[in-house]
């Protein structure tokens, strides 16, 4: 129903009524339900190569970093139960993600957790790496850390404690070259968004 060529009204994700009128380019250079990191013309352009599960839903942000701030606990409390997901970063350089059919939470420690479902993808250069199936590393959360891919080479993303830097690696677990242009670089900003109808 967003896609309309105007429509009365919006439900929300939270089930609110807005009464407005959207039209067609409102809604696709705009941001995604009042998130700053992806337009809505972005995130149609991944979701149409994400798994077939994933495809069907729509994108609700659940953390901003510009809005909720950089603690960890402040995103496990926001990411629990929060499947499926996407995590967007933005760096100088990049906006890079990766989207999963379960939530980010530290609740297996010290191992990975997750389904092929996950994705890793770089927005900047309309990039997307699905699951190589060479080993079943897609997520590990602690405490401290986020993991997103693993092996031999590194993790796709590794997100440490305060989302103050990121880290990329060329990874086996999605078949993906680096996604940064050095491998670690500052973060400006994180969203992680709900996948819902």
């Amino acid at each position: 129903p967003m896609f309309g060529s105007s429509m009365t009204g919006l439900h929300t994700y939270n089930g609110n009524y807005c009464p407005t009128r959207i039209s067609i380019d409102h809604v696709v250079n705009s941001s995604i339900h009042n998130g700053k990191l992806l337009t809505v013309s972005q995130f149609e352009k991944l979701k149409i190569r994400f798994h077939s599960r994933l495809r069907r839903f729509d994108a609700y942000p659940v953390y901003l970093l510009s809005r909720d701030g950089s603690a960890f606990m402040t995103f496990f409390k926001k990411s629990k139960n929060c499947s499926p997901c996407m995590i967007i970063i933005k760096t100088e350089s990049k906006t890079i993600g990766a989207v999963f059919d379960d939530d980010i939470y530290p609740k297996c420690k010290n191992k990975y957790y997750g389904s092929p479902l996950a994705t890793v993808f770089d927005v900047t250069n309309d990039e997307i790496y699905k699951t190589s199936l060479k080993n079943d590393y897609y997520l590990s959360v602690q405490i401290d850390s986020i993991s997103i891919g693993g092996g031999a080479t590194g993790c796709a993303i590794y997100l440490e404690d305060s989302f103050e830097t990121v880290f990329s690696d060329p990874c086996e677990s999605f078949d993906s070259p680096s996604l940064l242009p050095s491998q670690r670089v500052s973060i400006i900003d994180v969203e992680l968004y709900k996948l819902s109808i």
